[in-house]
């Protein structure tokens, strides 16, 4: 990838985009009443959509409500954390009656419905932002997504050309059906290999899970997803389960490769030590450029202590928007 605006020559690129990616999008109007959710909003975003209004929905609303106050200042993970904490509890002392024991998996199971309803609701057509950095990416370079939507996947179907290609690595997994509807679909020769897309904590354009690291594409993404095809929103993620043990390994081999690092819209949250381990245990001290995209003056400065500490040679470019990096992108 190259950015000719600001002298970044073609280097191999990393692209890491968090849920502030999407929040940033084009299509996001900042006075917006239903934004697409991040983390620490979402069962407040919740209760203002459509989706709130669903048996399951509702479900969610309540529970959080009940547990945590009417303001929901909570987040998805640190909800859903307690509620796996208290099934492992019942478990562990053998409470084997009663309706504690089935609301944590009821729940669980209620988030599966809403996750792809509520972000269906409020994410709208394309985003001019994802859009520019598609059309810059070059095969060798990949996208390391920590999100469930297809914004990113949809920018690179459209923009990318044949250089995103699921049926050549595009996911870092072998695709056995579906791959026709995540491509460009002209005529003409395909490189060989494609830009990556490692989407690590599953995607809603799966399928149900097969009994091998393959992956099964669905086109409509926005719809109630079968058990296995997203990691909860849990500390322990099921990187040892397939398929995400597969692409993580990808994962940790384009991270070791990589000279520039592009960081759009991820706190990465103490929560994800997981992440955090692919970086500092992966990512190459020959690094040459560091982008750092977020409206958070704390977060950037966070990051750049961070990944300078790993590689301290790198040259540092703080973004404060999508929009601002954009703009470099194509200009």
């Amino acid at each position: 990838m190259e950015i000719p605006s600001i002298g970044a020559r073609e280097r191999a690129t990393l692209v890491v985009i968090g849920a502030g990616a999407t929040r940033g999008a084009s299509f996001v109007s900042s006075d917006g009443l239903l934004p697409p959710p991040l983390d620490a909003d979402f069962f407040q975003v919740l209760q203002m959509s459509a989706t709130g209004r669903t048996a399951e929905g509702r479900a969610l609303i309540e529970h959080v409500r009940t547990v945590y106050g009417p303001s929901m200042g909570v987040g998805l993970e640190t909800t859903f954390n307690n509620l796996d904490a208290a099934r492992v509890f019942h478990h562990q002392f053998n409470i084997t009656r009663g309706r504690a024991l089935q609301e944590p998996k009821r729940l669980m199971d209620h988030l599966r419905v809403v996750l792809p309803q509520l972000l269906g609701e409020t994410i709208h057509g394309e985003c001019d932002f994802h859009r520019a950095l598609a059309a810059r990416l070059r095969v060798g370079d990949a996208v390391v997504s920590l999100n469930y939507d297809c914004v990113m996947d949809m920018a690179l179907r459209a923009h990318a050309g044949f250089r995103f290609d699921p049926d050549r690595g595009g996911y870092g997994a072998g695709v056995v059906s579906g791959a026709d509807d995540w491509k460009n679909s002209g005529r003409g020769r395909r490189p060989e290999g494609s830009i990556r897309l490692l989407k690590l904590h599953g995607s809603l354009n799966w399928r149900r899970p097969s009994s091998s690291h393959e992956l099964r594409l669905r086109p409509d993404p926005y719809q109630e997803v079968a058990e296995g095809v997203i990691a909860p929103p849990l500390t322990n993620k099921p990187v040892t389960e397939e398929p995400f043990r597969t692409i993580w390994r990808a994962a940790r081999a384009q991270v070791g490769r990589m000279r520039r690092l592009i960081l759009i819209g991820y706190s990465m949250p103490d929560a994800d030590g997981l992440v955090r381990s692919l970086f500092a245990s992966d990512l190459s001290p020959l690094l040459e450029d560091f982008f750092v995209i977020d409206p958070s003056p704390e977060i950037r400065e966070k990051h750049i202590g961070f990944f300078t500490r790993i590689a301290p040679q790198a040259r540092v470019y703080p973004f404060s928007s999508c929009r601002q990096f954009a703009a470099a992108l194509t200009a």
